[in-house]
């Protein structure tokens, strides 16, 4: 990992000034696929969804509850550097879409969940 603090290429840096940085295959696809995917609008817009979806899930435990209740199955939290994350987060969302269908109207049908709390979660 390339943290500044305390990652692997600190720890070379603090034993060998004069090394060279390069990332692992597996983080030089992740920044490839997000360069890829910026800069294709819809595609962008689809995975910034994706992962908002995910966060507003995770933002209550009321809606968690929902999750649970209805589908069964947790909404995994996005990661940033990890792919699969997005692709954990949409096979739950297409094996599972009637579910969620269910989900979303139980969400729109409580009186407890205000536009604000819909809104600033997101």
């Amino acid at each position: 990992m390339a943290g500044n603090l305390i990652g692997i290429q600190t720890r070379v840096k603090n034993f060998a000034p004069n090394a060279i940085f390069t990332h692992c295959l597996a983080h030089r696809l992740n920044l490839v696929l997000q360069n890829g995917c910026n800069m294709n609008s819809k595609c962008r817009i689809f995975f910034v969804n994706l992962t908002d979806i995910s966060a507003y899930f995770h933002s209550s435990t009321s809606l968690i509850n929902v999750i649970d209740s209805v589908v069964g199955k947790r909404i995994p939290q996005f990661g940033q550097t990890r792919w699969s994350s997005r692709s954990n987060i949409l096979n739950l969302l297409f094996n599972e879409w009637l579910n969620f269908i269910t989900v979303f109207e139980t969400i729109i049908i409580d009186r407890k969940s205000s536009a604000e709390s819909i809104c600033g979660s997101i």
